[in-house]
């Protein structure tokens, strides 16, 4: 697993409400700070095929 991967599955793991891709974004910013949007989108959706994490979908909201 990338070290950009971790740091994600961390913060969706610690959080205790469900994020969004840029809230993932802005919390991994604070460790990683030259991580770009695109890494926390295309590390998300690797998780998500790994089945480490869900997608929830609400709508009128964004994806978390």
């Amino acid at each position: 697993m990338t070290k950009y991967a971790q740091g994600i599955l961390d913060i969706v793991n610690a959080s205790r409400s469900h994020l969004t891709a840029e809230q993932v974004f802005w919390e991994l910013k604070k460790t990683r700070p030259k991580v770009v949007l695109a890494t926390v989108y295309n590390n998300l959706n690797a998780l998500c095929a790994q089945k480490l994490i869900r997608r929830v979908h609400v709508e009128g909201s964004p994806e978390r």
